[in-house]
């Protein structure tokens, strides 16, 4: 017979407290287990976008994508490496060996394309540089969309939205941090911009130009129906309203739930999160949704 056998059984009440303590443990651990819908996979890709207006994509390639390349290329780990170079924009991708530590690649990327004297340069005369990582976080983690069966404007369902995007902003877990590739939170859809279009013969009979009714729209920053569109006086000429030389046409929404004009949000959680809590989080301001006679799908 073993001493820990001997131990165990001369002293029975303590070796069930132990047993007991690490059930308890064991049991609390797998309760604060994250659950996770995508595993935390590391991929090895980082990108550099850089932009600055005016450049042609000549003038990208050299100043931008090139010397961006060249730092990238004395990275340890690096596979391969693409750029794509467009008016104003430069795109820089690199692949490195799976195993490489992405977050110090990450770094040193950072490091060499601040200390290259081109690129700083670039940055001091306006120009906007970014160094970050693909990852599975880019992919929304809730997609909520908003729709109403009582006939709400897109505008109207829009504003419902962003009310909810205000109050899950509060709710730990939510991404916070948002780059030139990902947003934190997307809204999409509800954009409702009136279509003028001008009568030509109307335009033409008073001696309207386009400038004219273009200045009287804007002389207001929003309007509050189609008619008030309609009924604004043109600023050259004040006996004359905008519909009486153009045609205000009433706008389609931009997207549909189940045959109703809808709006999606779309929100993506920070990595160390847990992805149940922040996926069930939007769920708990449904009150918000059905007290003002939309639904949330």
């Amino acid at each position: 017979m073993s001493w820990l056998t001997r131990i165990s059984i001369a002293n029975r009440w303590v070796t069930l407290l132990i047993a007991l303590a690490i059930i308890i443990g064991s049991i609390f651990a797998t309760l604060k287990l994250k659950t996770e819908l995508i595993p935390d996979i590391e991929l090895p890709y980082a990108v550099v976008f850089g932009m600055h207006q005016g450049y042609s994509p000549e003038e990208v390639m050299t100043k931008i994508s090139k010397p961006a390349e060249d730092e990238i290329e004395r990275v340890g780990g690096l596979k391969h490496i693409e750029s794509t170079s467009m008016e104003n924009t430069a795109f820089v991708f690199a692949t490195f060996e799976y195993g490489t530590d992405m977050n110090a690649a990450e770094r040193e990327i950072q490091q060499r394309i601040e200390a290259n004297s081109d690129l700083r340069d670039l940055v001091q005369s306006g120009g906007e540089l970014y160094v970050g990582r693909i990852s599975f976080e880019m992919i929304p983690l809730v997609w909520v969309t908003v729709s109403s069966d009582t006939g709400m404007s897109g505008a109207q369902l829009r504003s419902v939205a962003e009310d909810l995007v205000d109050k899950v902003s509060v709710v730990e877990g939510i991404l916070r941090e948002e780059t030139p590739f990902m947003k934190p939170v997307e809204i999409e859809g509800g954009e409702e911009n009136v279509l003028v279009i001008p009568i030509a013969d109307a335009m033409n009979d008073y001696g309207i130009p386009v400038s004219w009714l273009v200045s009287t729209l804007k002389a207001q920053s929003e309007y509050g129906s189609l008619q008030d569109v309609r009924d604004a006086p043109l600023l050259s000429n004040s006996a004359l309203r905008v519909d009486d030389v153009a045609d205000v046409v009433a706008p389609v929404p931009t997207s549909y739930t189940n045959g109703a004009p809808s709006v999606s949000i779309l929100w993506r959680k920070d990595p160390e999160a847990n992805t149940v809590d922040v996926a069930n989080a939007p769920w708990s301001w449904t009150s918000l949704i059905t007290s003002r006679e939309a639904s949330m799908t």
